[in-house]
């Protein structure tokens, strides 16, 4: 069981060259708890079963944030957002292992809040910034073999 506590704030100076010269100033401040479990079973000498859980935080970086523009050519622009909120991942595996040497594995993960890469079409400019745009979740199966 892991116990976060994050604080960041930003204060970006508005100047004469801006669409307005206002600062710009964010702060955010949260707490999470991010438990991981692992139950293994050794149902005989050749089959054992094993589940894990654990949950994850992605925390945009710095640069995501700052809602300043930075010119990339005349037609596009980035800039960050301010109000981007960390994506939470829930994960799921399932495994089995047969006599120490063939494994399955089922996953499963579900992350919410997830943020990308979104598009903004301001005039004749595109405006890039990510965005948290809903929910991704994935789900996978994987085969593996020991060899000695």
């Amino acid at each position: 069981m892991r116990l976060e506590n994050t604080n960041y704030s930003g204060h970006q100076l508005g100047n004469e060259y801006t669409v307005n010269n206002n600062d710009s100033v964010f702060k955010k401040s949260y707490v999470n708890i991010f438990p991981t479990l692992y139950v293994s079973y050794q149902a005989n000498e050749k089959n054992q079963l094993s589940v894990n859980y654990g949950r994850r935080i992605d925390r945009p970086a710095y640069e995501d944030l700052n809602p300043f523009l930075f010119f990339l050519d005349q037609y596009t622009y980035q800039a960050g957002n301010p109000y981007l909120q960390p994506q939470y991942s829930d994960n799921v595996e399932l495994s089995h292992t047969y006599k120490s040497f063939l494994t399955t594995t089922l996953n499963y993960s579900n992350t919410k809040n997830f943020f990308t890469e979104t598009f903004e079409q301001q005039d004749h400019a595109t405006i890039v910034r990510r965005g948290n745009i809903g929910r991704r979740q994935n789900v996978g199966i994987a085969v593996s073999a020991q060899i000695h």
